[in-house]
């Protein structure tokens, strides 16, 4: 799990220090954007998975989405979602999915919050990302 982080680098400079290919990137609102930036960005190494709910793929100066290899990817998003619009989960699976991605995606009908039924889904998703060959 990622630390409460102010910033980008300071998100990256964290996740650095850890063994990508061992590590699932994820969280909820601010930090799934963290987790997507510093997991997909051009030149970062991949985790085995990433998690974001609520969240986006930032479009900013300074930033790009990477490519191949991908991580396993799961998008949860509240199609009520009232601070973070629910088109911004459509735009970032629809660029994931453009790009090559596989992405699990799961729209409940919620405002900005996780859906616990979504989160039992994700156990064998985490399971399967993180099995080792």
């Amino acid at each position: 799990m990622i630390p409460k982080a102010s910033s980008l680098s300071a998100a990256a400079g964290f996740v650095d220090g850890l063994k990508h290919e061992r590590i699932v990137l994820g969280g909820f609102s601010q930090v799934a954007v963290m987790a997507l930036s510093v997991g997909l960005g051009e030149g970062r190494p991949r985790p085995r998975a990433i998690v974001a709910f609520s969240g986006f793929i930032p479009e900013v100066e300074g930033w790009s989405l990477g490519g191949e290899p991908w991580p396993a990817i799961a998008i949860g998003h509240g199609s009520l979602d009232e601070i973070i619009p629910v088109e911004f989960a459509h735009r970032a699976r629809e660029r994931l999915v453009a790009a090559g991605a596989t992405v699990l995606y799961r729209e409940s009908l919620m405002g900005h919050a996780i859906d616990p039924s979504f989160l039992l889904d994700l156990r064998a998703f985490v399971r399967t990302a993180t099995t080792f060959s």
